[in-house]
């Protein structure tokens, strides 16, 4: 007697099966799908090199929209397993790993951007915004990764990762932090025990076995900041001494792959400019002079709102696009690169902008003044622990040409104290410094006055605010600090809070 025919598949298995099959015909495999709304949470495991994150979530949200589903974000996590991996069982396995691990990470405010597991090794990628020591991070994401996976996982290491760019990896024996958790070890033993690891910067070739970390998307996350800040001028030429105050909010939105929103929004009052005007001294342009008339007034305005792309196009290098109001007196395009080997002392950057003068009230109107501005920067950390020396050269924005010397002493706390001096082939301007332009700077982490960390500063700045030779375009932050604020070197640093 013949066997009766299986059923035909539903109607929601077969749109299954057909969204499996396109996201599987792009390279990939979702192994954990599930809809809330219009979002999409996916665990997409990859086997070889993963496609662009970008494809990755475009492809998701467009075969969930084929289907019908009405798709606005896609969160993803990417496990990048080791080639040659069991199937079936074992990807529904890493794809709980992963879903584990992301919610044992968002209760310590990390992001998971990869893992890969491979033999007794976890490789757990982490973005982080909210600590401003990264062995704080570091610590707190291998404890929630001793808790998240399974007991062969005796090597866990962390990639970490600032917007994107990822800056260094730092392995821990599992056993060693087990053990310094317990009253057994200390945050030295696991340090000395992760040199004998290899530790590595971001650039670091990869070893013979798979230990690398996949990219992945995210939901958007708004990274928040508030930056008070305290400005003095004892060179006023009239004999007046010039003294603005100003808070600053300021919120980043990744956008897509490697893009960001960045918007600043700032008011502030000042005194002891009345009598400041625009000056020219022989065609020099009124790059800040000019705004100085209005920096009296009590007002609030639009300081940043710019859309930034970040890469990683080699090993050690980083660049930058930017375009939209880069700063509160200029908008306009260009982008900076930066050279930065790995465990060297030195780096080189170059940086490129045309730009447009805003119109002195801060809202989204532009003057008639344009400029192109660039410099070549010297990067150079002494062996004096903490110092951190800058050599720029290059065009202003008034069209001088010159060099700024600046010199910074970078303490354990966070606070870095530093000073900088200007001479450029501008006339002198008697008023405010004479020819040579200087200033002082102090800036202090507000959480060292706060219950939780963060990366908010308070900032104090000497220096003339009406000077217009030697001003250079204030894009915040540069990528030698975007870059160095997670190092090897910032890690060391911080390792004795890796347990806080």
């Amino acid at each position: 007697r013949a066997e009766a025919p299986p059923p035909p598949p539903s109607r929601p298995a077969r749109r299954a099966a057909r969204f499996h099959d396109r996201v599987e015909a792009a390279g990939f495999e979702v192994a954990e799908l599930a809809h809330s709304g219009t979002r999409l949470d996916a665990t997409v495991i990859a086997r070889g090199r993963a496609p662009p994150r970008a494809a990755i979530r475009r492809t998701i949200r467009e075969s969930a929209r084929a289907l019908g589903l009405p798709v606005d974000s896609v969160e993803v996590v990417l496990i990048d397993a080791e080639p040659g991996g069991g199937d079936g069982p074992e990807r529904a396995r890493e794809a709980r790993l992963a879903a584990t691990l992301r919610r044992e990470l968002a209760a310590q405010g990390l992001e998971l951007t990869g893992l890969r597991l491979a033999g007794g090794e976890a490789v757990v990628g982490i973005e982080t915004r909210r600590y401003r020591n990264p062995a704080v991070a570091v610590g707190r994401a291998a404890r929630a990764a001793a808790n998240a996976l399974p007991a062969p996982v005796e090597v866990i290491t962390v990639a970490l990762s600032r917007r994107g760019v990822e800056t260094a990896r730092v392995p821990l024996l599992r056993k060693d932090l087990e053990n310094a958790l317990a009253g057994r070890g200390s945050p030295a033993e696991i340090w000395h025990n992760a040199q004998a690891l290899r530790l590595e910067d971001a650039e670091a070739p990869a070893r013979p076995r798979a230990v690398g970390v996949g990219p992945a998307g995210g939901r958007a996350k708004i990274a928040w900041s508030v930056a008070p800040e305290l400005r003095h001028d004892p060179w006023g030429g009239d004999g007046r001494r010039r003294t603005r105050f100003r808070s600053a909010v300021r919120a980043t939105l990744p956008a897509a792959s490697g893009v960001e929103i960045d918007a600043a929004l700032s008011a502030g009052v000042g005194e002891g400019f009345e009598r400041a005007a625009p000056r020219a001294p022989d065609g020099l342009a009124a790059v800040r002079s000019a705004a100085a008339r209005s920096a009296g007034d009590a007002h609030a305005g639009i300081d940043v709102l710019q859309a930034r792309h970040l890469r990683n196009p080699a090993p050690g290098l980083h660049a930058r696009l930017s375009a939209g109001y880069l700063e509160e007196g200029f908008a306009g395009f260009g982008g900076e690169v930066l050279y930065r080997p790995r465990g060297g002392r030195w780096a080189v950057g170059a940086e490129l902008y045309g730009v447009r003068q805003r119109d002195l009230d801060r809202a989204l109107g532009l003057r008639d003044y344009q400029a192109v501005t660039g410099h070549l920067d010297l990067y150079y950390e002494t062996p004096i622990a903490g110092y951190l020396a800058r050599l720029g050269l290059g065009r202003y924005l008034a069209g001088d040409w010159g060099g700024t010397l600046e010199l910074v002493r970078r303490f354990r706390s966070g606070i870095r104290v530093g000073g900088f001096v200007t001479l450029t082939d501008a006339p002198p301007e008697p008023e405010d410094g004479g020819r040579l332009g200087k200033g002082l700077f102090a800036a202090v982490p507000l959480d060292l006055f706060a219950a939780g960390p963060g990366r908010s500063r308070a900032r104090y700045d000497i220096r003339p605010l009406a000077r217009d030779s030697g001003q250079r375009l204030r894009s915040s932050p540069r990528l030698y600090d975007l870059t160095g604020g997670a190092g090897l070197d910032d890690v060391r640093r911080g390792w004795p809070a890796l347990l806080d």
